[in-house]
């Protein structure tokens, strides 16, 4: 193991710079990867429809792999009773971290063990199809999950898997066919239960409906959805539809508001230290200076 103390839960278990598990430790080293995973899958957003685009630092890369490695010893040793949520965590987190034939597994382990949660790993497994290449695959298990989420009656879930279709629909480029899709999705979610799917889903259909030319309905679809992110301090978001509205302005030819849009992302994506996202206001505030002589100079563009 490269680092044996790459997940802090696991410190105290080390015999001679290794983590060994034995009779005597391993009820408290099952306790130790119960804390870990509850810590490390919110970080993963596993539950959620997006998964986070922040990029993976060495040393929790290492603490996932370590996680991994932990839970299939128990396993193997009989030390840990395999349960439908776990497995459905754990394979979230191989998909997190690229290992997606060991999160495939572990998403089909916890569909044998319970169809409690099939909607969600259903679409988990969607997710996994799409990042491997796999387009009609996805679609056909986003629309096993949407089936059961109608079933159901989970709005949610099913908003989810309809926004997940209008992705493979616009991929596709049937951008009619998309556009109904996000408006489906949209129309599930509820403002207070999920708000940040909901905001999500209305900046895909703004970006659609800026490329179809409705410019007038892709502005406020992305008003919709930076109301939502401000209202619920989720400024990491902010950067995308601003860009978008800085574009939208300027195929109006208005390029004092495009500016204004273009700085507005910039200055959310610097404080939240996003930086391919500085870099891209940076492009367009540099483009348009270019094109129209407006050029602030003080951005350092």
């Amino acid at each position: 193991m490269s680092d044996p103390v790459a997940v802090k839960e696991f410190q105290g278990f080390l015999v001679d710079g290794q983590i060994k598990i034995n009779h005597d430790n391993v009820l408290e080293l099952r306790k130790a990867f119960a804390v870990a995973l509850e810590r490390l899958e919110y970080r993963t957003g596993v539950h959620y429809v997006d998964l986070p685009t922040e990029e993976l630092t060495s040393s929790e890369k290492k603490e996932f792999e370590q996680l991994l490695l932990i839970y299939q010893q128990l396993v193997d040793y009989g030390w840990y009773d395999i349960d439908h949520l776990t497995e459905f965590s754990i394979g979230g987190i191989a998909r997190f971290i690229g290992q997606a034939d060991k999160a495939k597994e572990h998403y089909l382990r916890a569909l044998r063990i319970s169809k409690e949660y099939e909607s969600n790993t259903l679409n988990s497994l969607g997710n996994l199809a799409e990042y491997m290449g796999e387009p009609d695959e996805a679609e056909r298990l986003y629309r096993q999950s949407l089936a059961i989420d109608i079933e159901i009656k989970d709005n949610d879930g099913r908003s989810r898997a309809l926004h997940n279709l209008a992705l493979i629909a616009e991929k596709r480029g049937d951008l009619n066919e998309a556009e109904i899709l996000y408006r489906d999705s949209i129309s599930c979610y509820s403002d207070i239960e999920n708000p940040h799917s909901k905001a999500i889903s209305l900046k895909y259909l703004g970006e659609l409906l800026r490329k179809k030319g409705d410019t007038y309905e892709a502005e406020i679809m992305h008003r919709k959805a930076i109301q939502i992110y401000n209202w619920y301090f989720m400024t990491h978001e902010l950067t995308d539809s601003w860009i978008s509205l800085g574009l939208i302005e300027e195929s109006r030819a208005d390029h004092a508001e495009a500016i204004k849009c273009y700085n507005m992302s910039l200055s959310y994506a610097r404080d939240t230290e996003n930086r391919e996202a500085e870099l891209l206001a940076k492009k367009y505030l540099s483009n348009i200076g270019k094109n129209c002589g407006q050029f602030d100079k003080q951005n350092g563009c």
